[in-house]
This record gives structure tokens, sequence and C-alpha cells, in this order.
């Protein structure tokens, strides 16, 4: 049976979590680099990849996936770990319903990775937004697929596209929605205080060795990657009488394919948009709920609607300050009080604003002005939300009293201590 544009809609319906605890999921991504030479490693070789994953593998628990007979992955337990295209290292954690788990779940992988240490002595691991010394060509391509068709692909529609799949590394939380309605709310919300969040958690100053002039190089990366696919639509921002779910659905069946995966390979098509290939097939074949999953993942605007939301604006950081951020994002998006604080401070400005706080926070961080007042600022205005009235949060949704240490640490980067 063919797709319809329902169906579709109806994907992201079935995301909705009206009742029960309410997760939050943490990823993160880091380099593992050669001590001796401060270089990535590559995927093959004593101090490779391969080798590290395999490892991982029999030493650690942990279950190896494979593609074309090589290892690309481990699972264990909710959780896994992948490889980005230039080696980049991410924990994709499990969701759970306090932050207190999810320092668990970090403090755990944290022990694989001093484990990995005292294995391969010359491995280093750097907690940054961006590879501080090789340049792009230095770097190795890991033996992925879709890897393969997306850097043939992105050089044709942007010229960093190359650098966010090598040379980038971010930390991501993962929540959940209760309704059509939150989501929307949730999105609008997430995506306005992308920039802030840019701002404070910027950690990528440093290229090929050199200043880069800005405090998130990674950040500015991403604004010259695919503008058809990245960004903040206007789907996201203001949905209209159609509501998110079918805005969305609408917006990503325009944008053009990466590939088609069938037996085992990813094979081109950036010639049709997932809505041509509904309608008109590609050499005969149809595209199923897994394509649509697929294409979903292929699509990387600062807030990614899935069966659950993506906030993606933030670098890489060091390891103490990883709870922040889901703890930052549940503390905001869980609260009904905090969300309506967020909407009537950015619901008059447009999506030409929200692009100019991006490039602002990129530059100059939390000293950027952005619309009449610094990012500073504007972050002091969303703490005080936070910190005033507790009792705001609804307990039955998600352990807030976790949350209180990691926010802490996370208002003191905002606004350290004079010594």
């Amino acid at each position: 049976m063919k797709l319809t544009r329902e169906a579709l809609i109806q994907y992201f319906r079935d995301g909705i979590r009206p009742t029960g605890p309410l997760l939050v999921g943490t990823e993160y991504e880091k380099f593992l680099l050669s001590k001796e030479t401060g270089q990535p490693l590559t995927y093959e070789g004593n101090l490779g990849i391969r080798n590290v994953l395999s490892k991982l593998a029999s030493g650690r628990g942990w279950s190896p996936v494979l593609e074309s007979g090589n290892i690309i992955a481990l699972k264990k337990s909710g959780a896994s770990i992948s490889l980005e295209p230039g080696g980049q290292f991410e924990l994709s954690g499990a969701p759970f319903s306090s932050i207190e788990e999810t320092n668990k779940e970090l403090e755990e992988h944290l022990a694989d990775l001093r484990w990995l240490e005292s294995e391969f002595p010359n491995l280093d691991v750097v907690w940054l937004g961006f590879q501080p010394h090789a340049r792009r060509e230095d770097i190795s391509w890991m033996p992925k697929g879709r890897y393969k068709v997306m850097r043939e692909y992105l050089p044709t529609r942007g010229e960093l596209g190359l650098d966010m799949m090598k040379r980038t590394a971010t930390v991501q939380a993962n929540l959940d929605y209760t309704s059509e309605e939150d989501a929307a709310l949730k999105m609008f919300a997430a995506s306005w205080l992308g920039p802030l969040i840019t701002a404070l958690f910027g950690n990528s100053s440093r290229v090929e060795g050199k200043d880069s002039g800005f405090h998130s190089y990674r950040q500015h990366v991403w604004s010259d990657v695919d503008s058809d696919r990245c960004g903040d639509p206007e789907c996201v921002l203001n949905p209209g009488s159609k509501g998110l779910f079918a805005a969305y659905t609408d917006w990503a069946c325009n944008i053009p394919l990466f590939f088609i995966y069938r037996n085992g390979e990813y094979l081109p098509c950036h010639h049709l948009t997932f809505g041509d290939w509904m309608q008109v097939g590609w050499q005969g074949v149809y595209p199923s709920m897994d394509d649509w999953e697929l294409h979903l993942s292929t699509l990387f605007p600062n807030v990614r609607l899935k069966q659950y939301i993506e906030v993606r604006s933030a670098d890489c950081c060091k390891p103490e300050l990883i709870a922040s951020l889901p703890a930052f994002w549940a503390s905001v998006l869980y609260s009904p009080e905090a969300l309506r604080s967020v909407q009537t401070r950015f619901e008059e400005f447009g999506v030409s604003d929200l692009r100019e706080g991006y490039r602002v926070a990129c530059r100059d961080g939390l000293a950027g002005n952005w619309m009449g007042q610094t990012i500073r600022q504007h972050l002091e205005a969303i703490f005080d939300v936070l910190k005033h009235d507790p009792g705001r949060f609804d307990s039955s949704l998600f352990d807030f009293e976790s949350t209180l240490e990691p926010l802490a640490k996370l208002e003191q980067r905002l606004n350290p201590p004079i010594s």
C-alpha cells in the first residue's frame, strides 16, 4: 500500500505521550585523537577506530553493529555508540525521567572511555565543538554507506558541508511532547532559545590551531551546509492553521532525498523529493514508513521533529557540563510558565531575527547584542523564571529535583564568580 500524506502526519501523532512520565535523552559527540600527533584516529590501524570499537565490545559488554563487514556502532541497555563521518564518537543515551539517571549513564560512559585510555595509552579524548587542529583533508572517512552519498551531494549545496560532517561535535537533548499543540509550543520556544544556548555552550573558537574569530565556529559551519534541510524552517516558527504536524510533513516532503536505501545499499537519488517519490515512485519502488523515518534523519534543522523533539544548537562541552544541557531543556520545555515566558518574549519577531541571533551568538557569545539586549541578559531573564516559583512543575511528569545541581553549574557558567 502506498504511503499517504495522512499516514506521514500520523507518524508524529503516534509520538504523543499524553500520560506517564516525560523523558529526556542526551546525545554527545567527542573527538578521538592521537596524543602523539594530535590528529584524529583513522578507522584502520593499531590505534584505529575499528580496534577501539572492537575492544569496547569484547571488554565492556557492548554489542557490535556491522555494515559491509565493518563495525560501525555498538549497542547496550537502550544506548548506542555510533560514528560520525570523521570518526567523532557519539553516545546516544537512553531516555530517562530524571537527570540523575542521565548523570549515571554519563559516568558509565566516562568509565568506558577511561578504560579505553588504559588499553590505548596514546588515545586522547577531546571534548570540543570543532576539531581544533586537523584540516578537512587530513581526516579520513568512516566506512558508512550513507556518508559516501552525503559527501558527494553536500558540496553542491554549500561551502561548509564537509566541515560539518568531519570536524564538528555537538551535545543535544531529546524531549517528549504531550499533544500537537504542546509540540508546536516547545519547538517554537526551543528555536528561539537556540542562539542563547549556542552562546552559553560555545566551545569551538580554534580552527587548524588558530583563533577563528568565532565563539562557536561549529554553529557558524551549520549556516552554510544546505539551506533546504538546515536552519529554522518557517513551519516550526509559524505552522499556521494546518498545525505543526502537517506543516512539518509538507516541509519534509519537499526536500530532496539524499538516498534510497535498498538491499543494504544507499542509492543516490537527489533529483527526487520525498513527495515526488510517494507520487511517481523510483524504478518501480515506492517509500515505506521506514523510508520516512530515514528521510527525517537526513533533515538538520536546529530543532528537529521526530516522535520526540531534538534540540541541536550546543557545542560539545566538558563532561561536567553535559547534564546541564538536558537539565536546562527539561526545566524550560516541561514548565508551562517557562514556555509562556519564552513565547511572550519572542512571539513578535520573525525568522530573520532568529537568524541574526545565531550570527551574533556565533561571533560574540554572551556579550553579543540581539534585539535590544545582550544574549547574557536574555538568558538571565530565562533563569530568573526558572529560579522562582519552584512549585510550577508537575513532579509526576519529571524528576525536577535532579535538575537543580546541573542548572546551578550552568548558571555559574552564565555568571561566573568574581575571583
